[in-house]
């Protein structure tokens, strides 16, 4: 019998015992010697059946629990501290064995000795299921407020070779309140920001090796280059996926973060980010509506090679057609590529496919 068939048969015992107020004689059954008189009720008062006490008031049971519908104690020798849990079950487990922790009888020998005792004992009635959990409370500004709020493009990612059009398509700016630099996170038809992705535009601390303000102390640092605001649902969401639904090509690029996006929409291709290496079942899902094609682009590591193949089997699972693109060697994600080097990336997903069915080469990417 595994633990929640076990725990399962414990609780609808013991509420059986509770109801039809057999609390008494089961305790002369299992050998235990009334404190005083009374033969019925919900507490018990007598010798402690385990080890055979002799005190007449050193054992009590009772079934007048809200959450426990049984529960014992021995105060002498603490019996139900010492190899025998204070359920029905583990009472009648240490009477069988007489208390002897070294020759345990089994759990099933002490369910087969209540539902002799009981009868036919009521199957347990099934969990109610868990309500899901409401989604957090998001903010939903429209894009004009997202902008007025930011200077766009980030210099910060211009610096770094993303192209400032794209930058500019996609709101990526700098937080004068932040100081840092900031991706809005659009709602799945790219009406209202629902969130953003906060990037350190600093180098790490040399002291410490975390991210921080100068002059804030070490302690209050980061690990984290990337920050997303605490309540976010980043497993239910894929970011840039309103442009990609409305871009006419058969495929979409996934990748992991949000300048492996910039990239592919420098050179032109549809793609969405999972902010990380774990594809969700919802983004998943997501993914499967839109009735396209999917090319994994994941980081060129150890852990976006082993979410590319999970990736990929919670698609094919879905009914989606997918390939695994390759990140060119030497280079650690889409990121990193120039436009031309993600058409090839791309092209070379889709080499063994028709043309007519899988027209890569109708996307020529921009040059760079």
């Amino acid at each position: 019998m595994d633990w929640d068939a076990l725990n399962a048969f414990n609780n609808t015992a013991s509420r059986a015992v509770a109801d039809r107020e057999l609390l008494y004689d089961l305790m002369e059954r299992l050998g235990s010697r009334r404190a005083r008189g009374g033969k019925g009720g919900r507490k018990y008062r007598g010798t402690c059946p385990v080890h055979g006490g002799d005190g007449a008031e050193n054992f009590d049971a009772q079934t007048d629990g809200h959450t426990l519908a049984f529960r014992w104690a021995c105060h002498s020798h603490h019996c139900e501290k010492k190899g025998w849990r204070p359920t029905l079950v583990g009472l009648v487990r240490g009477v069988l064995s007489g208390g002897d922790t070294k020759k345990k009888k089994s759990c099933q020998a002490a369910v087969d000795y209540l539902r002799a005792f009981l009868g036919e004992v009521p199957a347990p009635s099934p969990p109610a299921p868990r309500p899901p959990e409401p989604s957090p409370a998001l903010p939903a500004w429209d894009r004009e407020r997202v902008r007025t709020r930011l200077v766009i493009p980030s210099p910060y990612f211009v610096g770094r070779g993303y192209d400032r059009g794209v930058l500019g398509r996609l709101d990526v700016g700098h937080s004068r309140k932040l100081r840092k630099s900031v991706v809005p996170f659009y709602d799945d038809e790219g009406e209202r920001c629902v969130g953003h992705a906060e990037r350190w535009e600093s180098d790490p601390c040399g002291d410490c090796g975390l991210y921080h303000r100068p002059g804030v102390p070490c302690r209050y640092g980061s690990r984290a280059k990337w920050v997303l605001p605490k309540d976010f649902p980043k497993g239910r969401y894929l970011y840039n996926l309103a442009n990609a639904r409305r871009q006419a090509a058969p495929f979409v690029l996934l990748v992991e973060g949000c300048p492996d996006v910039f990239a592919a929409v420098y050179a032109c291709y549809p793609a969405v980010a999972s902010l990380g290496a774990d594809l969700t079942p919802e983004q998943a899902d997501k993914l499967a509506a839109l009735g396209k094609r999917v090319l994994v682009a994941y980081d060129n590591d150890e852990a976006g090679r082993g979410g590319s193949a999970r990736a990929c089997g919670l698609l094919r699972a879905r009914g989606v057609a997918v390939k695994e693109c390759v990140v060119p060697d030497g280079l650690h994600d889409v990121g990193d590529c120039s436009g031309e080097q993600v058409a090839r990336m791309v092209m070379a997903a889709g080499e063994d496919d028709d043309p007519d069915e899988l027209p890569f080469s109708q996307f020529v990417p921009w040059p760079r």
